[in-house]
């Protein structure tokens, strides 16, 4: 439990609140849109009992602004919710680190501790991590691991070659893999890429119980990471991507993701520190919770099943029939789920409980808390939703939402992968030798920004080379010969471009991520020329009217004359 103890008004400065005598069958959102109508809620606990799967009488309630909270407490206190008269009284304030309360013996520590406390208040900020970056020793570790030959090996010199090169192809081979995985698995790459893009900023909506988990050791394991996350509460399902790109763990509650949350944020798994995210909406998509995902590749269906999957669909729409059925007792069997929903003069085509392997006991298997039941129309489907949410089975209260399980076929996949591309490099390729903004076309010269000094031309020459032969490949430079930080690279055809600039677009080269795009068409330098005087004999007509105005000096600046051309 929890009460007020003695740090309560300290906890009331801080808007904390603590919340008893609630309803056991009173649920987060319940809670969180009555005190958010008193202002702006932080952080809203409501601690679950482990074996009921049901929220134990109390609450932890933390707003933004102190006044919100007092207004809260004065107003709620005492009054009726849910048939329950709530006690409304200050909470706890939140316990100080030790470095700040008494002071860490020994320098480098307090440092140090000081540093990861303030890296896990950080942790919740809306910044984004890259979703598919990979550090360079990880790359290292993966290609290693997949030739089945020393890291040493793959990292020597003496095979000539850059070796920042190689780690990028190696970057770019684990990425393409990561994709394939990801959107097999039921991983919508498109939210990701909006992430990654901050498109939105912090207003990007995110899940409150799926978390991104990034910077994953290559050597653990999808179990080593299902049991750390499993110690804080009961988990939905848990995908790692090949080469431990990417790590997507799945909570039942609320509650426990955000205590999982704070808990692993920053902290270390076998030596690396693991980095958090809230999901934003829409990255999982629901045919992957009915499916058990395995460490590895997910297992693909036979063609004759997907096929007569998709004939069901479309003689009743098969989203529209499926219900998702949570907070399943772990004693629930396929049958007494689909003998629950059948008392009704329903027609259930079919019930599942999602299981999992037991990982103590070879041949068994484990209920994972929750699961599907098909029904023979939509209509009847939506009634049950309506009907059966909150019925007790082997007493537990199902939680029901209905189903929007997507069955797309390979060709209207690679349609909006396409589409995605294009819309892609038709937002963000204007400006400095790229395509204006809506007027991108597909073209063999691409233009690659934010390329690192440190790199040069021959290593850009070998990284490019490798998806088709260059034609002409320009670094342009400054007065004191280093190059300017971005280059053109020109292919025989127009589909070795676009290989390139698909294959690339979240690959690193000395730790910089390259920024590809498509260059406009070449002009002649006559006619850039041309272009130039034009618009500096109207410049100079305007200077002879406004006294005092200075000229543009692109006649006495070649650099600035470059600037201009590109």
């Amino acid at each position: 439990g929890g009460g007020e103890g003695d740090g309560g008004v300290d906890g009331l400065d801080e808007g904390r609140l603590f919340v008893r005598n609630l309803p056991y069958s009173s649920s987060e959102p319940e809670l969180q849109e009555l005190f958010g109508a008193f202002g702006r809620v932080d952080e809203l606990l409501l601690p679950l009992d482990a074996e009921t799967r049901r929220a134990k009488g109390f609450a932890h309630v933390t707003f933004s602004i102190c006044e919100h909270a007092v207004r809260a407490m004065s107003e709620l206190d005492g009054s009726t919710f849910q048939g329950r008269i709530l006690h409304v009284m200050p909470g706890r304030a939140r316990a100080r680190p030790a470095a700040e309360a008494g002071g860490a013996a020994g320098g480098t520590s307090s440092f140090k501790r000081k540093r990861e406390e303030a890296q896990k208040a950080q942790a919740g900020s809306s910044h984004n991590w890259n979703p598919l970056f990979m550090r360079a020793d990880a790359v290292g570790e993966a290609m290693a691991e997949r030739y089945g030959v020393d890291k040493r090996q793959v990292l020597d010199s003496e095979g000539g070659g850059s070796l920042a090169v190689r780690l990028a192809q190696g970057e770019t081979h684990l990425l393409s893999r990561a994709r394939e995985w990801l959107a097999s698995s039921g991983v919508s790459l498109e939210a990701l890429q909006r992430l990654a893009a901050g498109e939105g900023g912090g207003a990007v909506e995110r899940s409150q119980t799926l978390l991104l988990v990034k910077n994953i050791d290559s050597s653990v394991s999808r179990e080593e990471l299902s049991s750390l996350f499993a110690k804080h509460g009961q988990l939905g399902h848990v995908l790692l991507a090949p080469g431990n790109t990417l790590g997507l763990v799945e909570f039942v509650e609320v509650g426990e993701a955000k205590r999982a949350f704070r808990a692993l944020a920053y902290s270390k798994l076998r030596g690396v520190p693991l980095f958090l995210e809230w999901a934003p909406t829409g990255v999982l998509q629901p045919a992957s919770a009915g499916a058990e995902q395995t460490g590895g590749a997910a297992a693909p269906a036979a063609p004759g099943a997907a096929a007569a999957e998709e004939e069901e669909e479309e003689e009743g729409g098969g989203g529209e029939r499926t219900i998702f059925v949570k907070n399943l007792s772990f004693k629930t069997t396929s049958e007494g789920l689909k003998a629950c929903f059948s008392t009704n003069g329903w027609t259930v085509r079919s019930a599942t409980v999602v299981q999992k392997r037991d990982p103590k006991a070879a041949g068994r298997t484990l209920s994972m808390g929750y699961g599907f039941v098909e029904f023979g129309s939509a209509a009847h489907a939506h009634d049950a939703l309506r009907r059966m949410g909150g019925v007790r089975l082997d007493e537990h209260l199902l939680q029901l939402k209905l189903s929007s399980r997507e069955r797309a076929s390979g060709e209207r996949a690679a349609a909006a992968s396409s589409a995605r591309r294009s819309g892609g490099k038709a937002r963000g390729e204007g400006g400095e030798g790229g395509q204006p903004e809506g007027k991108s076309r597909a073209s063999n010269k691409l233009v690659v920004r934010n390329v690192p000094f440190e790199a040069s031309k021959n290593e850009l020459k070998e990284l490019f080379s490798a998806f088709g032969v260059l034609k002409t490949l320009r670094v342009p430079k400054k007065f004191d010969g280093s190059h300017r930080g971005f280059a053109f690279v020109e292919f025989v055809s127009k589909a070795e471009a676009a290989k390139a600039m698909e294959a690339l677009q979240s690959t690193h080269l000395y730790g910089r991520k390259l920024v590809l795009g498509y260059a406009k068409k070449e002009e002649s330098v006559e006619a850039m020329r041309a272009k130039l005087q034009s618009q500096q004999g109207g410049g100079s007509k305007r200077r002879k009217a406004a006294d005092g105005d200075d000229a543009t000096g692109l006649e006495e600046d070649p650099e600035a004359l470059l600037d201009f051309s590109l």
